[in-house]
């Protein structure tokens, strides 16, 4: 006897928004091919349209056929044809739901979708207990995204998701949505751009069930996922990102507060701990200069574009940091110019920030818990106390001051280097007594705050966890008449000194994803029995 065939069937769904006619959710480059028709339709009562066809290839012929000849001599007479089809559903006046068939994904024009959708509603619907995969990127020093599953189901606690600086992108897990279609059991949803879950077979119930999908979306997020909502990256609509541009623009232009726009500091396309003597702006119009560059540098560069504009022509400059004062030695690649840029506009009540060329909305009470957290990092009493920074004194004479001051070893500009750091790190700009490594820097942009962070959560945990540096790093405080015990094995402390002219550092002076490295910095280092601490430094002005 025929198994009894399952009123749904699971489907790969997809949300438009301000969508004016159906065919616009299609790629422009699959509507004017003839191997596609598009056929006006209705399911139930609703307008549809069903886009649907064979994708050229630029040969019929598999590829690997050739190669597999060469090596048998056999000629191989086999082909592809790559299927593709698109149900397209009216919903609400101007938005629409798409169902995708085969390869029927890649005929959408993706920079129209709700790019969060299948995420926001796993968010609302999947049991945190029984969580299969959770995809993360981590939106600090490193960049790094990472897929972290568990095939039989876990606690969104057993992911170690942190709630600061982590962006999910896509959530795979049980859900108990008993309205749905087949819904009696917990069905399995996969959530990102696109929602993968089991939809009615019949025009009727089909639906019901993206009626439902629309009353869930409308429901604040299950507790103990919450968190994951707080950040999400922006793709579309296009309005809004237009809007926003138009906002970053303008800032560009000096038209707004400079409190907002800064440069940030790309530390995952700079393989280097030490600061660089000069950098290149490269492209139509550059511009050379000392350290790293400037709002103002990027302002000269863009002074004769269009106010409309400056954010296309930042994307085609390319920015380049160099070792030597004579930018004769890279030591970074080169990196597009609009990821230098840090920028944070409030619009309809929202928050919305620039970091790392793309935009992300951040939830208020996200960047309030952030900033709350921040603010107890500086409020902790550091071991030292930091003398005033004197008008006219550089850096590295201020390092020396330190040292001579508080009996502590300058090891500034001291680069070791291994095969794992071949381009060498700064463990610490002074050593000081009772194994406190102190980090100094003149952090009056944004940039080089975030600098002094990830530099010292990279030299201490190569210091902490690798022997050869660690052994190369004893050798040079004993050079300087110390001992190995001045040298932290475990715990210890880590000091940033951080200096404005004419007032304290303190955690307002932080932009927003400075505040995400400062927060993981100290949560990493603190797992390792490493207390850190902020000393704001007076610089006279």
């Amino acid at each position: 006897m025929a198994p009894k065939q399952s009123p749904a069937n699971r489907t790969t769904l997809y949300r438009f928004e301000h969508l004016v006619a159906l065919e616009d959710a299609i790629r422009e480059k699959y509507r004017e091919q003839d191997d596609f028709t598009a056929t006006p339709t209705k399911v139930g009562e609703r307008e549809a349209l069903l886009f649907s066809g064979t994708m050229k290839t630029k040969s019929d012929k598999v590829q690997w056929a050739k190669p597999l000849q060469e090596l048998t001599g056999e000629e191989l007479a086999l082909t592809n044809k790559t299927a593709a089809a698109v149900l397209l559903i009216r919903r609400g006046e101007d938005g629409a739901w798409a169902l995708t068939y085969g390869m029927g994904f890649q005929l959408l024009d993706h920079d129209k979708i709700d790019g969060a959708f299948g995420q926001r509603f796993a968010l609302r619907t999947a049991d945190q207990a029984a969580l299969n995969s959770i995809t993360r990127s981590t939106l600090d020093y490193r960049g790094r995204t990472d897929r972290l599953t568990s095939p039989g189901g876990d606690h969104i606690r057993g992911f170690g998701v942190g709630d600061i600086g982590e962006l999910v992108s896509r959530i795979v897990g049980r859900a108990a949505i008993p309205e749905l279609t087949g819904g009696e059991k917990p069905v399995t949803i996969r959530g990102a751009d696109a929602l993968n879950i089991p939809l009615g077979r019949k025009p009727d119930h089909l639906l019901g069930d993206l009626d439902l999908l629309e009353t869930i979306l409308d429901k604040p997020a299950s507790p103990g996922l919450e968190s994951l909502e707080q950040l999400v990256a922006i793709k579309h609509p296009e309005s809004l990102i237009e809007e926003l541009n138009g906002h970053l623009n303008a800032a560009l232009a000096g038209a707004a507060s400079d409190a907002l726009l800064t440069t940030a500091w790309p530390h995952e396309r700079i393989n280097d701990n030490g600061m660089p003597d000069s950098f290149k702006i490269k492209g139509r119009g550059g511009k050379s200069g000392d350290g790293v560059p400037t709002i103002d540098d990027f302002r000269v560069v863009l002074e004769d574009e269009p106010a409309a504009t400056k954010l296309d022509r930042l994307r085609r400059l390319k920015v380049q940091l160099y070792r030597d004062a004579g930018a004769t030695e890279p030591m970074s690649q080169e990196i597009p110019a609009d990821r230098w840029l840090a920028f944070e506009v409030h619009e309809n009540h929202r928050r919305f920030v620039f970091h790392d060329g793309r935009w992300f909305q951040m939830d208020q009470q996200y960047a309030e818990r952030l900033h709350e957290r921040v603010r107890r990092i500086f409020d902790r009493t550091p071991p030292v106390q930091l003398p005033t920074w004197p008008e006219g004194m550089d850096e590295a004479a201020y390092n020396k001051y330190v040292a001579e001051e508080l009996g502590g070893r300058l090891m500034d500009k001291e680069m070791i280097r291994t095969p794992m750091h071949p381009r060498g790190i700064e463990v610490c700009d002074v050593l000081l007594p009772h194994q406190v490594l102190l980090h100094v820097k003149d952090a009056e942009k944004s940039s080089l705050a975030s600098h002094l962070l990830a530099q010292a959560l990279v030299s201490t945990d190569a210091l902490l966890n690798y022997e050869e540096v660690r052994r190369e790093f004893v050798d040079r405080v004993v050079d300087r008449g110390g001992s190995p015990a001045e040298v932290p094995t475990r715990g210890g402390a880590v000091v940033l000194g951080m200096a404005r002219k004419g007032k304290l550092f303190d955690s307002d002076s932080l932009f927003t994803f400075t505040q995400v490295t400062m927060v993981r910095l100290v949560e990493l280092l603190e797992r390792q029995g490493v207390d850190v601490f902020i000393a704001p430094i007076f610089r006279d002005a």
